[in-house]
């Protein structure tokens, strides 16, 4: 809205009409109508003929002006330098005008910090009644510190990464490792881990028993790398793992004149390659253990195979119709010797067979090589590679040797790379019975098996019969069986677990001659006094442990009560603010065995059997006896010093 002024052609402009709330100086609440603001006026004047059509009387005099209203007085000003003025105070609870209303921050903060497209959409939209308010009002550039410390999230990734500036294998290399992974494998590795080339997007896997045997398998995955192809490989990707910042990696990339490129901290989309590849691969793994109803100990054989079957299938990553294991090896993969996993074999005795021996025995299928198929056999708790097997991939669960006993591990660092390359398998020889398929036919494999193995009946899987006990104490020589039943026996002492077992045991007045002990430890030693349960106190409760101590010989010597506090019910800087553990270091004790050795000293050991801190406590703490019923409930004990 445009006002005119004194001079010519000039105007000021108001941007904003309001009704204003006052209180003048008479103390009269008032409310002036259709007040313009004009933000280039730095004062604020009265118009006086519009006071005068509102029916308001004005009464000018040498003191200066009262205003009327009803013949009673609202309003008076004081003259001064030939202008009058009118002090009154605004009601800033019920109306904010000025420079506050065009401030695009403070509507930002009204409106619970909302996001600028969303303020344009509600100013555009007309989604309040009296939204004229925000017409003049335009979001600003300025950033909101409270917007950035709520609302911050990750910035967008590029998830259509170029290959273009790829035109060859080994010049990108991702990796990650991954693990550990519980159980631990038959031959107790933990970990795997990942090589995926970008350019082919063949991956490697190994199988690792640490997180320090990656320089090994890197080193073996270059090495056989580079030979194939004849190339170099200039860049690796992976993340801040410090299995890949050892110093002997540092060093063999500098020797190698090898890139790596690490991700942020944290960031584990900046190698997404690596890390969908090994969603993958322990999906489907885990996916062909729980098919094949396997011990979970074999989920490394799992994640070998699984590598292999991910190579030979379709990538979206290849922007053409070949394969990984294609587009690595130079030539397609064949599909015949593909079987399922966990099946069952029959294998081919060659040693020692005698006229009417059988001439077969039974195993797992786990996995492929380049000569054959891996297969573990249970009898020796081993894996054997095998090329003369007979595969039932219809009734394998049933006919598989029972899995659920401990399986023997088998030594061994690092696997080789399972990349199996089958195509290089003789071709299949039906007349001479090797090697044949029988997907398709269950009936050439159930003739290899006897007449009483079929005529017999299902079986209940046998389960161990190990007898589980607690280990020796003594290692002294046993001459008589009947020293070792004494010594078993004296191993198995039933320790009460609570204060109210002891009630209903025949050894109760042993443990109550120990409780007893324990107490009066702590009644001389002065450790508590009863007090009044204080209101509005956090109250530490009290558990008995109990022990037995036995002799060189594991005889029974003594029955031990501690009481011991719950300390996990206190509260940090509450309760308390530091903590102390009564450990000496195991440096302390070689320090003084190899000083009394050096010297030729004594050495006197002692049984402490009660230890406190030399010092007052400065907090408060109350416990109570929350297990033994014989004390009062409405009085605690006060710790002055521990």
């Amino acid at each position: 809205m445009r006002i005119s002024v004194a001079k010519n052609d000039e105007f000021i402009m108001a941007s904003k009409r309001e009704d204003l709330k006052l209180i003048t100086n008479e103390g009269i609440d008032s409310t002036l109508n259709h007040v313009l603001y004009c933000p280039k006026i730095p004062k604020s004047l009265l118009s006086v003929a519009r006071m005068q059509t509102a029916g308001l009387l004005i009464t000018f005099d040498k003191n200066g002006v009262k205003i009327h209203n009803e013949g009673k007085t609202v309003m008076s000003g004081e003259s001064e330098n030939n202008l009058t003025t009118i002090h009154f105070q605004t009601n800033r609870r019920e109306i904010n005008v000025a420079s506050r209303k065009l401030n695009y921050q403070l509507w930002h903060q009204r409106l619970g910090h909302i996001g600028e497209q969303e303020f344009l959409e509600l100013k555009s939209k007309r989604m309040f009644e009296d939204i004229a308010r925000l017409d003049s009002i335009k979001p600003d550039e300025k950033l909101c510190g409270a917007c950035i410390k709520g609302k911050q999230a990750w910035l967008p990734f590029n998830r259509e990464k170029t290959k273009e500036h790829v035109k060859r294998p080994l010049f990108i290399v991702h990796s990650d490792v991954a693990g550990p992974v519980t159980p631990p494998t038959v031959d107790d590795k933990n970990y795997f881990i990942l090589f995926i080339d970008q350019y082919t997007h063949n991956c490697v896997s190994y199988l690792i028993r640490r997180k320090s045997d990656v320089f090994n398998a890197f080193k073996d995955f270059v090495a056989k790398s580079e030979a194939k192809f004849n190339l170099k490989l200039v860049n690796l990707y992976c993340d801040n793992g410090r299995e890949y910042l050892s110093n002997e990696m540092k060093g063999y990339f500098s020797e190698r004149g090898i890139s790596y490129h690490l991700t942020v901290p944290r960031t584990p989309h900046l190698n997404d390659v690596a890390e969908r590849m090994v969603r993958t691969i322990t999906e489907k793994a885990r996916a062909m253990v729980a098919g094949a109803k396997l011990n979970e100990k074999f989920w490394g054989e799992a994640v070998l195979t699984a590598t292999h079957l991910v190579n030979i299938s379709p990538s979206k990553a290849l922007k053409c119709s070949k394969t990984p294991y294609e587009m690595w090896h130079d030539k397609k993969p064949i599909m015949k010797y593909l079987k399922v996993f966990g099946s069952t074999v029959y294998v081919h005795e060659k040693v020692n067979i005698g006229k009417f021996d059988e001439k077969s025995w039974k195993g797992i299928l786990v996995g492929y090589e380049p000569n054959g198929y891996k297969v573990w056999v249970h009898e020796k708790a081993k894996f054997v590679v095998e090329r003369d097997v007979i595969v039932d991939e219809f009734d394998f669960e049933k006919s598989r040797p029972h899995m659920g006993e401990v399986l023997t591990q088998v030594d061994g660092q690092v696997d080789e790379p399972k990349e199996p390359d089958l195509s290089g398998l003789p071709p299949v020889n039906h007349n001479s019975g090797r090697f044949e398929e029988t997907s398709g036919e269950v009936t050439d494999v159930s003739s290899l098996t006897s007449d009483k193995e079929n005529s017999s009946p299902d079986i209940e899987p046998r389960r161990s019969d190990r007898i589980r006990e607690l280990p020796p104490t003594s290692y002294e020589k046993i001459n008589t069986p009947e020293d070792c039943v004494l010594l078993v026996k004296s191993t198995l002492y039933e320790i009460p677990r609570t204060f109210h077992e002891i009630k209903f045991r025949d050894d109760k007045c042993q443990w109550e001659e120990a409780i007893k002990a324990e107490i009066d430890s702590l009644l001389i030693n002065e450790t508590w006094s009863l007090v009044p349960k204080p209101p509005g106190k956090n109250i530490v409760d009290c558990k008995w442990i109990f022990s037995i101590k036995t002799d060189e010989h594991g005889q029974l010597a003594k029955y031990k009560a501690r009481l011991v506090a719950r300390g996990f019910s206190q509260e940090y800087l509450t309760d308390y603010d530091e903590t102390f553990a009564p450990v000496a270091r195991i440096a302390s004790f070689r320090f003084i065995l190899a000083f009394a050795n050096q010297f030729n000293l004594l050495i006197h050991h002692m049984d402490v059997k009660m230890a406190f801190l030399n010092g007052n406590l400065k907090e408060e703490i109350y416990g109570c006896f929350s297990e033994n019923d014989d004390f009062v409930v409405h009085a605690v004990f006060l710790l002055p010093n521990i």
